[in-house]
């Protein structure tokens, strides 16, 4: 008796004697959108490529193509400057604000007319970008990837080539991969790493460096209110604050709710913001501190719900974006399709929808 061939669309049966159906590409979507909301866990934004920023009365978002700056008291648009991949936006030292991508680097200043794209600095994976704390032309370029990180200056309008700012310093840490930079409020740069916290004056000058940092290091290394002193936040929900020169002491631990996504401070130190993720949806939350680690206020943030695609982390932390204004008690939070700013309260003080 010849056998049975089974056609190729038939259910297999299985080794219970149930047999097992073919799953439909959106019950696929469903279960993996469940697992988004319920069971995998959002990334920390660790490295410093800023998406917003405060300007002296101004304050800049990055969104598709360009960057749109705003007045920061009413939330008027200002100015939309094209911009090819807009990769990071940060505030100057003088309260002008500078837009680096692909396309260039860009600069807007209130009251001034905006110059096209000039050279940019070159933004390798794993790069960091920071203003100098004192000089309004001058940029700072953090590599982590590379074997030793390096940190390099770059000076606004200097020479270039093919569009690319060449580096006025480049100065290789001694401390291994896998550190946090960070910057006290005068701009002392700081790379922590275990057991040992490296330092450099704002110049870029080696400083002696200090033993027995943080063990485990954590993800944050933020500016306080005291030049000698730093605030580093962990992703599992720690802040410690810490004096850091002449010597490493550690200065109180408090603990929070949740794990940590995003954090920055501002306010001229007085003002710590953390965005944490505080329960399944994903939730997001709003956690404001003082210099003392002091909790001010917590607010629920809106979110978007994941997607069961491969770019849910996308999807859900596109409009999570988190700056401290650095002279006044205000945080914005927000992204390319809205845009809230919060006071010390944690009260939502404006909002608008992105167009």
């Amino acid at each position: 008796m010849p056998l049975h061939r089974a056609d190729a669309t038939e259910p297999v049966p299985s080794a219970s004697g149930s047999t097992a159906l073919p799953l439909s590409r959106a019950a696929i979507t469903a279960v993996e959108r469940s697992l988004q909301t319920t069971r995998l866990t959002l990334p920390p934004r660790r490295r410093h490529l800023p998406q917003l920023a405060f300007g002296a009365g101004t304050l800049a978002r990055l969104r598709d193509g360009d960057v749109q700056v705003l007045d920061d008291r009413s939330l008027d648009e200002l100015a939309v400057v094209p911009l090819e991949r807009p990769r990071a936006v940060v505030g100057m030292a003088d309260g002008a604000l500078v837009a680096v991508g692909d396309g260039g680097l860009v600069r807007f200043e209130r009251g001034k007319r905006v110059a096209a794209p000039g050279p940019r600095p070159v933004l390798f994976p794993g790069a960091e970008l920071y203003p100098d704390a004192r000089s309004p032309d001058l940029l700072w370029v953090f590599d982590a990837e590379s074997s030793p990180p390096n940190l390099r200056s770059y000076r606004l309008g200097a020479s270039s080539v093919g569009g690319v700012l060449v580096p006025e310093q480049a100065i290789d840490l001694e401390s291994p991969r896998g550190g946090t930079l960070g910057v006290t409020r005068e701009g002392v740069w700081l790379y922590l790493s275990p057991h040992r916290v490296e330092r450099l004056a704002p110049s870029g000058l080696q400083l002696t460096p200090l033993v027995g940092g943080p063990a485990p290091v954590p993800s944050w290394s933020l500016p306080t209110r005291r030049v000698d002193q730093s605030v580093w936040v962990d992703e599992a929900g720690k802040l410690t604050r810490a004096l850091v020169s002449p010597v490493f002491k550690p200065l109180g631990t408090v603990s929070y709710p949740g794990s940590t996504y995003a954090a920055g401070a501002g306010y001229e130190g007085r003002l710590l913001a953390l965005i944490t993720v505080t329960g399944a949806g994903p939730r997001f939350e709003l956690s404001l501190f003082d210099a003392d680690l002091r909790e001010l206020a917590r607010a629920r943030l809106p979110g978007e719900p994941p997607t069961g695609e491969r770019d849910w982390v996308r999807v859900v932390t596109r409009n999570q974006e988190l700056a401290v204004a650095p002279r006044s008690a205000r945080v914005a939070v927000g992204g390319p399709d809205r845009l809230t700013i919060y006071d010390e309260s944690a009260v939502a003080t404006l909002s608008i929808p992105i167009r």
